[in-house]
């Protein structure tokens, strides 16, 4: 009654709210049963609002419609409720014309991003509970993965969605993501199959937890750090480690990363220093690349950011010292083939807008 009119949306697998992506809802069953019948759009009146005899016929003719399937009525509007099909049309200053296919595939592509709002507010949410003394909610953390993994897509329609920090106490929650995100996508790019991607994208989104215990003027410092207090920040990975292996033998994979991310491809180097010298984990190989990109590309309080080809440069000559080559040159054929869409942590917290949807009938592009 606030807000108006209610549009709900079923595109391309995504459900929308007004222009709003609901993370949550892609891919949903029924969503795609909806768009199939040509039911890609439906709208509640609330002013007056439906009765329930209104909504008893609602769903009865689109029970009707769902058995005739595309070769019902292309729309329908009962009391308080319309549905039908989207329809894209572009303007010119002569005359309205349809869109061509490729013009329908970019506004999909655009509807189908999905603005990070849930996958933020989450991670923050187990950063502060970690920090608080509790557990590591893995349950959580896997849909957050999930949902990343939805939301770079699949084919032609992949993306990259990063995040970038707006204030400096952002970044825990904006890295955690964007390098589950990256990890995620290089391991796609050497061919592992979605579940291993998903199993090194829920390690890479944790494999900083143990931060959490680390004293966060240290973290923040823009100075530099005296040995005693960079022995602080090392802990981190051991800390970390500790934090996930409390949650039992299921999450090992998740416990060596943390612990291993620091480590250099040539054991000369890096922390922690292991009495016997042996090569890191591929998963923690993989997620050390996707973090020192992340955390080269991002703004700290210590040094300015760097650009894209300036981090991937300074991987490149790492590689066989700090870093692995192969999975260096995953990380440039990715960002190279795979449009990147970075969002500020303001812009994707930013709260539900229902008015800012088309009509049933035309969508404008």
């Amino acid at each position: 009654e606030q807000r108006g009119q209610l549009r709900i949306s079923f595109l391309d697998g995504a459900v929308l709210v007004g222009s709003r992506v609901l993370p949550e809802l892609r891919g949903w069953e029924w969503g795609a049963k909806l768009a199939a019948a040509g039911i890609q759009r439906f709208e509640v009146d609330v002013h007056p609002m439906p009765s329930v005899h209104d909504l008893s016929a609602f769903i009865s003719q689109l029970t009707v419609r769902i058995s005739a399937g595309s070769e019902g009525p292309s729309a329908a509007t009962l009391n308080g409720f319309r549905y039908g099909a989207l329809s894209v049309s572009t303007h010119t200053d002569s005359a309205t014309e349809s869109a061509s296919s490729e013009e329908i595939d970019e506004l999909i592509d655009t509807l189908a991003l999905i603005p990070l709002t849930s996958e933020a507010a989450v991670m923050q949410w187990i950063h502060e509970r970690v920090a608080s003394g509790g557990d590591v909610p893995f349950a959580e953390v896997e849909v957050v993965v999930s949902s990343l993994a939805m939301a770079m897509g699949q084919g032609t329609q992949r993306v990259l969605p990063l995040l970038d920090i707006v204030t400096h106490d952002q970044y825990a929650t904006a890295h955690a993501c964007n390098v589950a995100t990256l990890a995620i996508g290089v391991a796609e790019q050497l061919g592992l199959s979605s579940d291993d991607a998903k199993a090194i994208g829920i390690a890479a989104m944790v494999h900083d937890i143990g931060n959490t215990k680390v004293p966060r003027e240290l973290l923040e410092r823009a100075g530099p750090l005296n040995d005693v207090e960079f022995a602080e920040v090392q802990r981190h990975t051991v800390e970390g480690a500790r934090l996930l292996s409390a949650r039992g033998r299921g999450n090992a994979l998740a416990a060596t990363v943390a612990y291993e991310h620091h480590r250099w491809e040539n054991g000369q180097g890096g922390y922690p220093q292991l009495h016997w010298l042996r090569r890191s984990h591929f998963a923690s190989r993989l997620v050390r690349v996707c973090d020192m990109y992340d955390a080269m590309r991002t703004e700290r309080p210590y040094r300015a950011a760097l650009s894209s080809s300036e981090a991937l440069r300074y991987l490149q000559e790492r590689s066989g010292i700090e870093v692995q080559g192969e999975i260096v040159q995953a990380l440039v054929d990715l960002l190279t083939e795979t449009p990147t869409v970075r969002t500020p942590m303001d812009a994707a917290q930013a709260p539900m807008d229902w008015t800012l949807a088309p009509q049933v009938g035309e969508t404008q592009h």
